[in-house]
């Protein structure tokens, strides 16, 4: 004889449409809470200030001059043991610059705002940068060994004696004004020592002009 037993599942059906309603509202409740807290940390508004700034930025023109040429050679040379293109001792005499083979000018313009045009020379340096040779002051009236004078030289105007130390470039007008836009031309004489310390065949000069107030 057999004993046995049967178990009967029995699946309850949830009507489709009150599990859509729920599960919608499930995610309009989890909707609002997310706004809630959106709501609670968002920034405060900002008040209006009873005050405002503009800020701009004002380009002004500046002081500025060009030289031109820029570079050229001393040449015309008499004197001591000069040649026409060499210096010679004791006190040998140069001109430059030498532009076509002839004693030329060079032309300082102001391109910048109304101002002053300064001038001064450097060292005679030697091509081997050994003993430099000096400009003599005052008046570069002296000569001696391994000193120098240069003269800037403009077309009826007192030529100014250079040194290193800065002065008025009277070429431009005798308190050494100068307009924007305004010129002038000048040369160069150079008178040399008795004798160089430095056996150096070739010797560079620099003039440097400066605009300012």
């Amino acid at each position: 004889m057999r004993f046995g037993f049967r178990v009967r599942v029995v699946r309850t059906r949830v009507p489709r449409r009150s599990g859509a309603l729920s599960r919608r509202a499930r995610v309009l409740g989890t909707a609002l809470a997310a706004a809630g807290l959106m709501v609670g940390l968002s920034a405060p508004a900002t008040a209006d200030s009873p005050t405002g700034t503009f800020t701009a930025t004002l380009q002004v023109v500046g002081y500025s001059l060009t030289v031109s040429p820029a570079t050229g050679d001393f040449g015309q040379c008499r004197f001591g043991s000069s040649t026409p293109t060499a210096l010679g001792f004791p006190r040998g005499q140069c001109h430059a610059p030498i532009i076509n083979f002839a004693w030329d000018h060079i032309t300082i313009t102001n391109t910048g705002a109304p101002g002053h045009v300064y001038v001064q020379a450097g060292d005679a340096v030697p091509a081997d940068a050994g003993k430099h040779w000096t400009t003599c002051a005052p008046n570069n009236i002296c000569f001696g060994q391994d000193q120098f004078g240069l003269d800037s030289l403009s077309a009826g105007k007192t030529g100014v004696s250079l040194t290193t130390a800065s002065q008025c470039d009277t070429a431009f007008s005798a308190g050494c004004a100068a307009a924007s836009g305004a010129s002038a031309n000048e040369a160069f004489q150079l008178d040399g020592p008795s004798s160089s310390t430095d056996p150096s065949s070739t010797f560079t000069i620099s003039v440097t002009y400066t605009a300012g107030a």
